[in-house]
């Protein structure tokens, strides 16, 4: 079943993040199959409230594919690393219907 990432993730300098951070963590994605099927810095809110901060969405085959990535050894630096220049909020979820 397939199995989507969600993250809202602000940036102060986005040049350092897609330097020091996109360039190796877009392999590991890859790695596990994933896919980005949205990236918007400027979503349209229409109801509730949401998280501020670039919209992204990956598209995964399985949550254990998902959840591979997001737990593989090379990328614990890199999320360390994105935590600490950067909040974000994420969710993993699998399709339901």
């Amino acid at each position: 079943m397939k199995a989507y990432m969600l993250a809202f993730v602000s940036v102060n300098n986005y040049e350092e993040f897609a330097h020091s951070y996109l360039s190796k963590a877009v392999p590991i994605v890859k790695r596990y199959g994933g896919i980005t099927l949205a990236v918007d810095d400027t979503p349209e809110y229409i109801e509730g409230v949401l998280p501020a901060g670039r919209l992204v969405l990956i598209e995964f085959d399985s949550k254990q594919k998902a959840l591979g990535f997001y737990n593989d050894p090379a990328y614990q630096p890199l999320k360390k690393w994105r935590q600490g220049v950067s909040t974000s909020e994420a969710v993993i979820f699998e399709s339901g219907l």
